[in-house]
């Protein structure tokens, strides 16, 4: 190489990591603009887009272990796992709720119960939700479908179809 190709190549990888650094920078917060419903409840595209303080969400729910065979569900204890202050970020953000379910199936998976004096072991339980959100103080509405199995989701870039419609 000679020398005077040298800086020409060196502007142009400069340059070209510039352009596709400030369209990065541009183009993330809109991502947002992908997605129906109602931004600030099912919150695909939320982080990063310019508008985390223009939203207060409060939730309040309970999980479920259901057991695959009988059909027959539990409460679960949350307080086990999650602090206070951990347990209101989580019921309001889609992607710790399944998070959580993950964490709840491992902990459960094969377990032994005790219901009625009768021992019941549960093989892949689903992992149910009944989480009711508050958002910018209306009133609160279901968050979570009912009878959806938390574990079998994943969370990706799809829209969240496991989640009500936010009805405003």
């Amino acid at each position: 190489l000679s020398q005077k190709m040298i800086p020409s190549f060196s502007k142009k990888i400069v340059s070209t990591a510039l352009i596709l650094f400030v369209s990065f920078q541009i183009l993330v917060p809109f991502r947002y603009l992908a997605y129906d419903g109602d931004l600030f409840w099912h919150e695909q595209g939320f982080r990063f887009s310019w508008r985390v303080m223009l939203m207060h969400k409060e939730g309040y729910g309970r999980f479920f272990i259901v057991d695959s065979r009988t059909k027959r569900e539990m409460e679960l204890p949350q307080q086990q796992f999650l602090t206070p202050i951990q347990l209101d970020q989580m019921l309001t953000q889609p992607d710790m709720i399944l998070q959580y379910a993950q964490i709840l199936y491992k902990e459960y998976n094969g377990k032994t119960f005790y219901v009625a004096g009768l021992p019941l072991k549960i093989e892949k339980p689903e992992i149910q939700a009944e989480i009711y959100v508050t958002l910018n103080g209306r009133p609160s509405q279901l968050f979570v479908r009912k009878g959806k199995n938390l574990v079998t989701i994943k969370n990706d870039l799809k829209n969240r179809i496991w989640l009500e419609e936010f009805k405003k």
